[in-house]
């Protein structure tokens, strides 16, 4: 039977698994805070949205091929594509006109939806051309059309389509030209047959380059990067002007929408110089398709894309109003009806129907054709769901209680309809239903508690004040061991009173902890001893906490006349602010984050998320379905490269730890081992021979290797210190002591009244104490220092007396330190008191020690220095099914354990009392792990990282691994988002919200893209403002507006790139026309030839000296007039800059090359040949790197998809292989702070930590002087800064700061890491400065209804400087090596260190400074009147402003918040100003646009701030914050912006005036339906349906209330209004003047 993604079951699995994750993270130990906390999990709306349903819309029909045909539209040749493509049947609408407008000549621009058949619009017109040349006789080889994609998987695509419609049209040629693409024919033939068994080649199909070379192909698919290197690359020279020259007609672009900002930038001037290239001065006809595109309004739409296309192609398009033959502007029509429905079946029916091997030939009787898919086109329950879906996407729930109405099937019956209809294709090739649902799941802000009169009230949104009570709101988390609850904030002072507030930033954070323990606060000795980070000062002291206003030592009339009143809370404080909570003063637990929060991140709550899904994916039916998972495959998608790789390995370990987990609770839960006692052997046994039936491991494995896996996962659960997540914690397995027949229990205990199984209870809970520090014995074939063994990878052991922290040596009676105890003589104290006895507890705690070794419970080694050591034998540990115990449960810490000794907790400082626990039912059981490990499918899963860091042919073996399904998860980055075919999948993963509609499309439609059932997408919102708001409303995000890319044609930077590989195609050809010199890789190029000097790289200045007059000719041909000016074209200036960079590149690689060399001579000078041989390999990495790429890398050439100066982290010099086969580079700008010394970054699953910068033999970093003022922030910076007073306050200056440009990039530690579960380590001090405005363009003032006025200055030019601080005081660095290091409160003043290429020691002189760079950009400068005058104690109101403006227009314009950002500044006529820049060096367009469209920026910004969970007196990350202005947390408040707002008088800027509105964002409204929903809410009209069908005919309808009879349209149709009014509709038209009016009078009248 075939297997199908139930979707809506997935969304259910993940939402419940979502909130048992969350309900499991935190377990106060208070009995009310933990139920209040449950329910406010279980009952919130704020976690998940959806599913959603999305459709693909009907559109209108339009003519056939055939009449087009027999009209003279199209040349009677096509009728030979009769076999291959249906001529009789319609095309849609929009692409008949977009043929006829194609095949009269014009250039166009097609912007339709999903689904609308974009391919054929440009298409049709080529395959007319191309038979009409073969008519004429004059079609032979050579290019006629380029069809030019911005991903693989669509010119793969592209290349299925044409292999089936050219099949029977051998004249007409094709071919992909990728980097899939090989080289030799016979490799290519090869690489055919393995991906298509038993399929024969086309003879027309150019499979290889060497074909195309010698034959260009009629029609070239290839992709924008790849077509950067055949323009530069001799070799492909037949394509474009070699014997077949002339012959370009066609250039189609598709997925036109992804080219905005400096994309669009880069890909225009590559189609400048195509054209160049081509045809000269003959024309091409260019023809873009896209998305459906906004314009800013829509009578702007027309002009506004065709002027997009214009700057993209450098070619002519228009637009005329009234002229439709001068529009190339063609846009979708919706099927103006559709037939009335003729049937109906039955739900019983359906539900058959759905099922994936159903037969369906019945369903096809229901229609005179007998075609199934006419049938279900006519059938009623299809046709309502398209009314109600077809339009945009709807809530599912919505969906099918308007289908089924008071039916509990419904939901259930409106998946069986979707399944149906989308495993039917009709014979247009479209599926009935083309389908695809949206998860949305987002991250959560924290647990916050009020205290109120009925008990604690708990809020999963961040507040200051309970909106309910007006009490202090305590944001809380929980000690993982006993469940003590744990205040985070931080202490705020009003001059008379300190308050507890919510910590506005995180490095601030402080403690309390509700305590009752009178006692001072004490360390777990064991703890202590072993925990590697001893961590700050950990003073401790109790308070009084008032919990009605937050006053500490409140309460007793203390507090202000404001306090609401409330319970005094005793605390015990902890003094040091600390991020990460690792004490807790309850239970003495000290760990790493033993305090959690409920701080969902970017990585657990995803994995998460994505263990849900991948559970519920079915397997596949090829022949991927015998590797791993069964062939399952998922697809993850993260905007952030670092979060991608990082995703990668973070999942494969927690999903992989947690599989093993339920491999061992399987063992556990056979019937054969119920009532065993297993020891750890037994365990491990079961253990792999359940892994080996689920195919967890290679088929080839041997006994030894499995041993050698298994071994170390019994090993880590029996000393597993998360005993919250861990089988014995949980009640799945009970471990204990073997209890030897002749071990009595000794005299002393039962004379204390001990029982004989309350003894071995006591010993075993004494003895958990060790085991889980580690202090024991391992299995063969383990190895202690494995991940697996994570914080405690180590060997422990355990003595009598006497701990030993630095040999990790624990003690077993305490050893007496002040402020230290063990959980062992605390627990043993409570047991005497609880018998009575008297007895000294240290006296029986060592009799029991003497017991254990008496029974040789413990394993004996002598160690020289220590001396006799101990561990625990776990040999003599036996494990039981924990169906097989009786448990106890811990009224306050929770702990389950199987010794009831006098009903106590065995956590010695806990006085929580036991009871009988039963282990829940499956269905019952809202702990997530338990219910993981009872319940998770036994699907092995192998997850790798695909992004822009590996270099190319690495990750072209990562996408091969994947699509032949060796691996089966892939976590992508947005670069490959448009670089990777990864064939069938029926769900992605994003792992947060993409920045764009666009963007959020072009992910989503991976899924589902060729399979014949609906696709799933889950989306998971992190904790950004971008994220979170696009949350609040995803169908915004699904089919929301796009709007028409800019693309800032005139960015010089850019342009210089584009003009060295002019130049350097034109070298390039010389040398291989005159010697037949070509070089394929960078140490080729730059290395000198053999008996000179000189490198071919050295003799590019001959060469353009003078510059050639064909070069000199296509830069002005591709290159905009301004940019020839910045670059001098005419003077020639520009060679000067190529030269240099080059012979930068050429010191570099050659510096590289003599490090290694060095390093080589020196391993065989020591006789580590193996050390060499691998030295050696990566020399030839490093020497071998492709030649286009590595000038790419060095800013010479273009670098698709990347910013312009981009910088290198190195690390082809580091161990291991993986580093050679990485390129790791960023923007200059970001680079500062991802790759400053002591970060950390992940790529090809290690960890890499920067070691310094990388210097350049015989240059200098440019160094300069800053300074910042305290006052009033404003930057200065130069070589030299004389004056010492800020000239815009006047206040001193102080001592300068130095700085300087890492312009060469950064250099790795020589040795990586392996990825653990904690985030890489990111220090993020830092700012970004305005130096200069630049050429500022003043704009019209915007205006208020109250006459406040608001300027904004359009800059160009504007200079900006980014420094980074690290972790907030710079850095030292050495001025010979490039050795760096953050200053931090611990940094050692010992000046030796080693060279980060090589390792050796470096003891060069050592400066302290920070990281700059400075770039040209666009920038709005934003001035308010004089209504709102800047004082210093305003700051907080001007900072939180700047950041809503941020995100108002990151959400207005579709701007990734990424490409800008903003910073406070003082304009020339000294008033404090907000500027907004690109952070792209010259600019990409975003700064300009924010200006000209500034009112619609201040307007969603005010509503925005406005409309957010949190409270008004703070914010939170769905309004203000991100990670990167969090040094300004304590200021940003959504009160600060709203009153500048209100002030303004933008709507919604008061709170109270937030209420919902109508969605006057629905797809496809029209910005006079919106204004129209607007007046019609003021005016109290009830609320109408949007965007759906009315009447028999299904009629398009702008709003309807259907119960009335009232609808109101857009746009002339006679037959629809009069088909509206047959069946009983009033139809108004909303071109009306007075519709408003006439809509309200109809709704008073009635």
């Amino acid at each position: 039977m075939t297997e199908r993604l139930d979707p809506l079951a997935a969304g259910a699995d993940i939402e419940a698994g979502y909130k048992r994750y969350l309900k499991t993270l935190l377990a106060p130990r208070d009995p009310a805070l933990a139920t209040a906390f449950d329910r406010a999990v279980d009952k919130t709306s704020l976690l998940v949205k959806g599913p959603l349903l999305e459709l693909t819309p009907p559109y209108a029909a339009g003519a056939t091929l055939r009449s087009l045909i027999t009209e003279g539209v199209l040349h009677p040749g096509f009728s030979e594509f009769a076999a291959t493509i249906g001529l009789d049947r319609p095309l849609y609408r929009h692409q008949e006109t977009a043929v006829r407008k194609a095949v009269a000549g014009r250039n166009l621009v097609v912007s339709t939806g999903t689904g609308s058949g974009k391919t054929e619009s440009f298409l049709l017109p080529i395959l007319n051309e191309l038979v009409a040349q073969k008519a004429a006789g004059t079609l032979g080889p050579g290019v006629r059309a380029l069809l030019l994609y911005p991903m693989n998987a669509l010119a793969n695509d592209q290349l299925k389509r044409l292999r089936q419609i050219l099949s029977a049209t051998p004249d007409i040629t094709f071919g992909r030209y990728t980097g899939e693409t090989k080289q030799r024919r016979a490799d290519a033939e090869a690489a055919y047959r393995s991906m298509f068994p038993g399929t024969e080649r086309l003879p027309n199909e150019q499979l290889s380059r060497e074909e195309m070379w010698e034959s260009p192909p009629n029609i070239l698919l290839t992709n924008y990067a790849m077509l950067e290197y055949l323009l530069l690359r001799p070799r492909d020279i037949e394509l474009f002007d070699g014997r077949h020259s002339g012959t370009w007609r066609f250039i189609a672009l598709d997925e036109a929408h992804v080219y905005d900002g400096a994309q669009g930038s880069e890909v225009g001037l590559l189609l400048r110089r195509l054209r160049d290239r081509v045809a000269g001065d003959l024309p091409l006809q260019c023809i873009a398709t896209s998305a459906s595109l906004s314009g800013s309004t829509d009578d702007k739409q027309g002009a506004e894309a065709t002027a997009f296309a214009q700057k993209l192609f450098d070619a002519p398009f228009e637009f005329v109003d009234g002229d439709p033959a001068r529009q190339d502007l063609v846009t979708a029509t919706r099927m103006p009806r559709r037939p009335e429905p003729t049937w109906q079946l039955d739900d019983d029916k359906l539900m058959l129907l759905a099922e994936p091997d159903a037969d369906l030939n019945w369903v096809g009787s229901n229609t005179p054709s007998g075609d199934v898919a006419d049938a279900l086109h006519a059938e009623r329950r299809t046709a309502e769901l398209k009314k109600h879906a077809g339009p945009g996407p709807k809530s599912v729930a919505h969906l099918a209680a308007k289908m089924w109405p008071d039916d509990a099937l419904a939901v259930t019956k409106l998946e069986a309809l979707v399944a149906l209809g989308s495993k039917v294709t009709g014979r247009d090739g479209n599926p009935v239903l083309s389908a695809r649902y949206h998860l949305f799941v987002r991250a959560t802000e924290g647990a916050y508690v009020s205290f109120t009169d009925t008990g604690p009230s708990v809020l999963l949104g961040r507040h200051e004040i309970d909106p309910a009570t007006g009490r202090a709101v305590f944001e809380f988390g929980t000690c993982q061991r006993c469940g003590a609850v744990h205040l985070a904030g931080q202490p705020e002072f009003d001059g008379v009173r300190e308050y507890f507030r919510p910590a506005k930033r995180d490095s601030k954070v402080k403690w309390l902890v509700l305590t009752d323990n009178e006692t001072a606060d004490l360390v777990d000795e064991d703890d202590a001893t072993l925990d590697e980070d001893s961590g700050p000062g950990r003073g401790t002291g109790t308070r009084a906490l008032c919990a009605g206003c937050g006053k500490l030592d409140g309460g007793l009339g203390s507090c202000g006349a404001d306090c609401p009143g409330g319970p005094v809370l005793r605390v015990r404080e902890h003094r040091l602010a600390q991020r990460i909570m690792s004490k807790c003063t309850e239970c003495g637990a000290l760990s790493r984050q033993v305090i959690r929060r409920l701080r969902t991140d970017t990585n657990a709550a995803p994995a998460v998320i994505t263990t849900a899904l991948y559970q519920n994916l079915p397997p596949a039916e090829d022949e991927t379905a015998g590797n791993v998972g069964g062939g399952r495959k998922l697809l993850m998608f993260s905007d952030s490269r670092q979060q991608a790789a990082f995703a990668a390995p973070y999942l494969e370990q927690t999903y992989g730890r947690m599989l093993e987990r339920r491999y061992l609770a399987e063992v556990l839960a056979l019937s054969k081992n119920s009532g065993e006692l297993l020891c750890p052997e037994d365990l491990a046994a079961g253990a792999r021979g359940v892994a080996v039936r689920a195919e967890h491991f290679d088929e080839r494995a041997t006994s030894t290797t499995l041993k050698r896996a298994v071994n170390p996962w019994v090993m880590a659960e029996l000393m597993a210190m998360d005993q919250r997540l861990s089988l014995e914690g949980l009640g799945l397995m009970s471990v204990g002591l073997f209890r030897p027949r002749k071990a009595k229990i000794p005299a002393g205990f039962a004379k204390i009244g001990l029982t004989e199984e309350e003894f071995w209870g006591l010993l075993d809970e004494l003895v958990k104490t060790i085991r889980l520090q580690g202090a024991m014995n391992l299995l063969p074939e383990v190895d202690i220092k494995e991940p697996i063994f994570e914080p405690r990878a180590s060997q422990i052991r355990v003595r009598s007396r006497s701990s030993d922290r630095d040999r990790r040596i624990i003690s077993w009676l305490p050893g007496g330190k002040p402020g230290t105890t063990n959980n062992r003589i605390l627990f043993l104290r409570k047991v005497l008191a609880a018998v009575g006895a008297s007895a000294d507890a240290e006296l029986v705690l060592d009799g029991c020690w003497k017991f254990l070794l008496e029974h040789r419970l413990l394993a004996e080694e002598n160690d020289r220095i220590a001396g006799v050591l101990y561990q625990l034998d776990q040999e003599q540990l036996r494990i039981r099914p924990g169906a097989d115990c009786e448990w106890f449960q811990c009224s306050a810490c929770r702990r389950l354990t199987t010794h009831n000794i006098r009903e106590l907790c065995p956590q010695g400082n806990c006085d929580g009392r036991l009871t009988t626990f039963t282990l829940p039912p499956l269905g019952a059981d809202t702990n997530h792990y338990r219910t993981a490990y009872r319940t998770l499918a036994m699907l092995p899963l192998s997850a790798r990282e695909h992004t822009a860091q590996w270099e190319a042919t690495a990750a072209a073996e990562v996408q091969r691994e994947f699509v032949s399904g060796e691996v089966n998860v892939l976590s992508c980055s947005t670069t490959f988002e448009l670089g990777v075919d990864v064939g069938d999948l029926q769900s992605v993963m994003l792992r947060n919200m993409p920045p764009k509609t666009a963007n959020y499309v072009q992910r989503a439609g991976r899924a589902g893209r060729r399979a014949a059932s609906a696709a799933l997408v889950v989306t998971y919102a992190k904790r950004s403002s971008h994220d979170l708001s696009k949350f609040q409303n995803p169908e915004s995000m699904i089919a929301g507006r796009m709007r028409i890319p800019w693309i800032p044609i005139e960015n010089d930077r850019i342009g210089r790139r584009h003009a060295h590989s002019i130049a350097l195609a034109a070298y390039f050809r010389h040398c291989y026309d005159r010697g037949g010199e070509e070089w394929r890789t960078a140490g080729q190029f730059f290395t000198p030839v053999e008996n000179t000097q000189h490198s071919a790289a050295s003799r590019v200045r001959e060469f353009l000296t003078p510059v050639p007059d064909a070069v000199r000719a296509s830069l002005h041909a591709a290159l905009p007039a301004r940019i020839q000016r910045e670059i001098g074209v005419e003077d020639s200036a520009w060679v000067a800059h190529l030269c240099d960079q080059l012979a930068d590149a050429e010191n570099d690689i050659r510096s590289d090359i003599a490090t290694f060399q060095e390093l080589i001579d020196q391993a065989v000078r020591e006789g580590r040949l193996d050390l060499g041989a691998r030295l050696q390999k990566t020399l030839r990495t490093i020497s071998d790197r492709q030649l286009l790429g590595y000038l790419a890398n060095k800013n010479v050439l273009p670098k698709y998809g990347f910013p312009v100066d981009t910088v290198e982290l190195r690390t082809s010099h580091c161990e291991g292989s993986i580093g050679a086969r990485l390129e790791l580079s960023r923007d200059l700008g970001q680079a500062i702070y991802d790759y400053a010394p002591g970060n950390q970054v992940v790529a090809g699953g290690k960890l890499w930590t920067s070691r310094g910068l990388h210097k350049l033999p015989k240059r200098e970093l440019e160094s300069l002087q800053y300074r910042v003022c305290k006052e009033c922030n404003h930057f200065e910076s130069g070589h030299v800064l004389d004056e010492s007073v800020c000239r815009n306050c006047g206040t001193e200056f102080g001592p300068a700061k130095r700085c300087v440009l890492p312009e060469f990039g950064f250099v790795a530690d020589r040795k990586p890491e392996d990825v653990k579960s904690e985030p890489p380590r990111r220090a993020w001090f830092g700012a970004s400065y305005v130096e200069t405005i630049g050429e500022a363009v003043e704009l019209p003032p915007w205006r208020s209804d109250t006459g406040v006025e608001v300027r904004a200055r359009s800059g160009t030019r504007a200079r900006l400087a980014v420094i980074g601080e690290g972790s907030g005081a710079g850095f030292v660095l050495c001025t010979w090596c490039g050795w760096a290091d953050p200053i931090g409160p611990n940094r050692s003043k010992a000046k030796s260190h080693h060279r980060p290429a090589t390792g050796s020691e470096c003891s060069g002189p050592l400066e302290v400074v920070s990281l700059a760079h400075r770039y040209e950009t666009d920038v709005a400068e934003i001035t308010f009147s004089s209504e709102f005058t800047y004082t210093p104690e305003a700051e907080a109101r001007w900072l939180s402003v700047l950041y809503a403006l941020l995100e108002g227009a990151s959400e207005a314009l579709e701007i990734s918040r990424d490409d800008i950002d903003g910073t406070l500044s003082w304009s020339v006529d000294g008033r404090r100003s907000i500027v907004l820049f690109d952070t792209v060096p010259a600019g990409a367009g975003a700064s300009k646009q924010i200006a000209a469209e500034l009112d619609r920026v201040l307007r969603v910004a005010a509503g925005r701030v406005a409309d957010c969970d949190c409270g008004p007196e703070t914010s939170c990350y769905g309004c203000l914050r991100s990670f990167r202005n969090e040094r300004h947390h304590d200021s940003l408040s959504r009160a600060g912006a709203l009153a500048i707002f209100d002030g303004l008088g933008l709507p919604d800027a008061d709170p109270r005036a937030a209420v919902a509105r109508w969605d006057s964002e629905s797809v496809g409204v029209s910005d006079a339906v919106r204004i129209l929903l607007d007046e019609l809410d003021k005016a109290g009209v009830p609320q109408p349906q949007i965007g759906i069908e009315e009447g028999r005919h299904y009629w398009p309808v702008e709003l309807a209330w259907p119960t009335e009879k009232v609808v109101v349209v857009e746009g002339l149709d006679d037959d629809r209004d009069s088909g509206l009014n047959e069946d009983g509709y009033q139809v108004i038209p909303v071109e009306a003047s007075d519709v408003a009016r006439r809509v309200g009078a109809l709704f008073t009248a009635r």
